[in-house]
């Protein structure tokens, strides 16, 4: 379950999504709008759950 929802500005979905994926055994995603370009600000995170 996210613990954040993110509502201003200041919040960078990015930033809220490496948070959770520290601590996350695996991920899956569902979104209605995300750039694949997007995926490389989390490769490392990403690369930790394979």
């Amino acid at each position: 379950m996210p613990r954040n929802i993110i509502t201003t500005p200041e919040q960078k979905f990015s930033d809220e999504l490496k948070i959770e994926l520290q601590v996350a055994k695996s991920a899956k995603f569902a979104v209605g709008w995300f750039f694949i370009s997007g995926l490389k600000e989390l490769k490392d995170e990403i690369d930790k759950l394979l």
